[in-house]
């Protein structure tokens, strides 16, 4: 142990971590973060669909001083009003919902920014594990250059071997419906709809979850689809099933 102490560790520095040293240090906490990727938010793994403030509150009425970040303008590819809902059949349904399409490697950075700006110390490039003590626990590279936090948040995403580590239950992480197989493309030259975000449940390409077009301006959005891993079958090939949705 390297002796370092830290009021908050945070394993992994997604928008989740990011955004907990933001609130974190920003109360005067002395916070420590490890993130595995050597470039913020890159490769990205999502669709890059981020609500706006005012639809999150609607998603979590019951949190009564919601503090979310904004999204730096720099960081936002385009604007959706609405989603379209597409039923096997082909049957739609829209409903509005405003969200920001992202650039997740820029906005990343942008928590990055504020963050270490208050004082958090982010490592970039580094896989950190976990080892529990009975006062919060020590996390780093090795156990020889691991540092101790009175609390530890787990925000390393799935397969989380943090809340293993802490002797959380499964089903807490990794239940077979917290994890989808996924695929995405950023496709260009499309002639799409730039401020609806479609998706589309369609068995035969996403069983147990649902495709997706997502605009990102000037002819491009991210396509992909999501499968639930209980009807995940090991014949097939998902870039397969990718190319028959699109």
């Amino acid at each position: 142990m390297n002796g370092s102490k830290y009021d908050v560790v945070i394993v992994g520095g997604g928008p989740g971590g990011l955004s907990a040293a933001v609130h974190l240090s920003k109360k005067g906490l002395k916070v420590k973060v490890f993130e595995k990727k050597k470039i913020l938010g890159t490769p990205v793994r999502c669709g890059e669909y981020f609500p706006v403030k005012a639809e999150m509150k609607k998603l979590v009425p019951r949190v009564k001083n919601l503090d979310v970040i904004d999204a730096p303008p720099e960081s936002v590819d385009t604007t959706c009003r609405s989603i379209r809902l597409i039923s096997p059949k082909g049957h739609e349904f829209e409903f509005p919902f405003g969200a920001y399409i992202l650039d997740r490697h820029v906005f990343e950075s942008h928590l990055g920014d504020i963050a270490r700006s208050q004082g958090a110390d982010i490592d970039i490039g580094a896989q950190a594990h976990y080892f529990p003590d009975d006062q919060g626990g020590w996390v780093g590279p090795t156990r020889e250059k691991a540092v101790h936090g009175d609390v530890i948040i787990a925000a390393d995403g799935y397969p989380s071997e943090t809340a293993e580590r802490a002797g959380l239950p499964e089903r807490a992480y990794a239940g077979p419906y917290a994890v989808a197989t996924n695929i995405e493309y950023l496709m260009t030259d499309l002639n799409v709809e730039q401020d609806v975000a479609e998706m589309y449940m369609d068995p035969r390409y996403s069983p147990g979850g649902y495709g997706w077009i997502i605009p990102k301006g000037h002819g491009r959005a991210n396509v992909g689809i999501g499968i639930r891993e209980p009807y995940v079958r090991r014949d097939w090939q998902i870039r397969d099933l990718l190319t028959g949705f699109i």
